[in-house]
């Protein structure tokens, strides 16, 4: 017999909370100012103080290449916590990065220093926003760091 008292205490409840907006998105827990774009291609991070690539690899690659390119221009692949530090998930949309420092960010995984077991490593994906071991012989995108 309780029973209706509880709809009817619930559905007042619905109806008072209605007209309130929604609440808006939370801030960013890191200032707007994080990401500095230097000259020569380089982006500094003054959160973790990393030195990255503004632009990404131009293909895709495996990733023993990835290491190799890297190297190439005096840089090194990220481990997976760094790279996972640019994903920016307020943004709304894919890719999951901050466009202003990274314009021009491919969608999709790109490799990071960090092993994972039987001929894996570590990505990170910025369509998703989400990270996995992927097999090593597979190809993905490449942003180093310094």
């Amino acid at each position: 017999m309780k029973r209706p008292a509880y709809w009817i205490c619930a559905l007042g409840l619905a109806l008072a909370a209605w007209p309130l907006s929604r609440p808006a998105a939370s801030p960013r827990c890191y200032p707007a100012t994080r990401f500095v774009v230097l000259a020569g291609g380089m982006v500094r991070d003054t959160l973790t103080r990393l030195l990255w690539q503004q632009q990404a690899s131009t293909v895709q690659m495996n990733r023993t290449a990835a290491g190799q390119y890297c190297s190439s221009v005096g840089l090194r692949l990220p481990t997976a916590k760094e790279l996972r530090s640019l994903l920016d998930l307020t943004v709304g949309a894919s890719p999951m990065i901050n466009r202003t420092a990274f314009p021009d960010a491919p969608r999709g995984g790109f490799w990071t220093s960090t092993l994972g077991g039987n001929e894996t490593a570590w990505l990170v994906d910025f369509e998703y926003g989400t990270s996995k071991a992927d097999d090593m012989a597979k190809a993905f995108w490449v942003r180093c760091v310094q």
